[in-house]
């Protein structure tokens, strides 16, 4: 506020108009331009993707310089499409950046969002209480490559069942369902998924988690290595996953409030449906973001075994 003391009427018209131009409004500080990103993820929005929630809704990708934009639903074509740098981060699995990358893909795993696996075997079955409990019986997996597939794959070498000791079912993405009909006796499923439905349902069950039995790598953040070559564009994604790796330890300090962003971003959801399943993933997110090699090591060791890729 500007005010004026102690002046004669003579001096005052000379005065009022310098005192009018310095008491103008100064321009306001040019607002801070976000450098606007996209992250394509092949699922819909889900609980799994909270500490992304975070990040955008606590401002943490803003006060790093950065407007993300999430696309959602593309499926296994997430890779092609950021290879075409038609985004700038996909989300995937191991085995689909390891295959990608022998077709000649340009991707590099560049951030770890999953510590290790979240799959696991499931069965329902009061006569199954051990692996070597499923010699004999069927069991089911959504499709007969992928994560799921490894999965089982490692399950059954790590207890020493042979393949001609099982029947492997394909079931789609309706593994509970075959479960219950009793089609299959056991299936692959994602640890903070499927075994939550069974809880609510006062279900008893069998478990067995991936990280007990096998080495493959946990999800990532992929980019294309064609990308994020100048000095400028390594600070950018630098920036990116320090906002993100915040956002995971907010995640994991705070599971309550993390549950409730996530809702405002995913339509339906019920925050005690959301919060159990952050709950289910905690032990999962990163700490530090630091790609494990030996763990796609490991994952394209599986691949090679079983002749997915030279």
């Amino acid at each position: 506020m500007c005010r004026l003391f102690g002046y004669t009427k003579v001096g005052l018209l000379g005065l009022l108009a310098f005192v009018l131009l310095s008491c103008q409004a100064k321009p306001a500080k040019e607002a801070r331009t976000l450098t606007p990103l996209t992250l394509a993820i092949g699922y819909i929005p889900n609980m799994q993707f909270a500490p992304l929630y975070v990040a955008m809704h606590e401002g943490y990708f803003a006060q790093a310089g950065i407007d993300l934009t999430i696309e959602y639903g593309m499926g296994s074509d997430i890779l092609s499409i950021l290879a075409g740098g038609r985004v700038h981060f996909a989300l995937g699995d191991a085995d689909q950046y390891l295959l990608a990358r022998a077709q000649g893909m340009p991707l590099q795993a560049s951030y770890q969002y999953y510590e290790t696996s979240p799959l696991a075997m499931m069965s329902m079955d009061p006569t199954i209480s051990l692996p070597s409990d499923l010699r004999g019986r069927r069991i089911g997996v959504s499709e007969l490559s992928g994560s799921s597939y490894l999965t089982l794959m490692e399950f059954l070498t790590y207890y020493d069942i042979s393949q001609e000791d099982v029947e492997i079912v394909r079931v789609g993405y309706a593994q509970l369902a075959a479960l219950e009909r009793g089609e299959v006796d056991a299936v692959v499923v994602f640890a903070n998924n499927e075994p939550l439905q069974m809880r609510e349902q006062d279900v008893r069950y069998q478990l067995w988690m991936a990280s007990d039995f096998s080495a493959l790598a946990g999800a990532l953040i992929l980019t294309n290595s064609n990308q994020w070559q100048s000095d400028e564009q390594q600070r950018v994604l630098n920036a990116f996953y320090e906002a993100l790796t915040k956002a995971m330890r907010f995640t994991r300090d705070h599971p309550e409030e993390a549950a409730a962003i996530a809702q405002q971003y995913i339509d339906g959801a019920i925050y005690e449906d959301i919060l159990a399943g952050i709950y289910a993933t905690l032990a999962y997110y990163t700490e530090s973001g630091v790609v494990d090699q030996a763990r796609i090591n490991a994952t394209q060791e599986s691949l090679r075994v079983l002749g997915f890729m030279e």
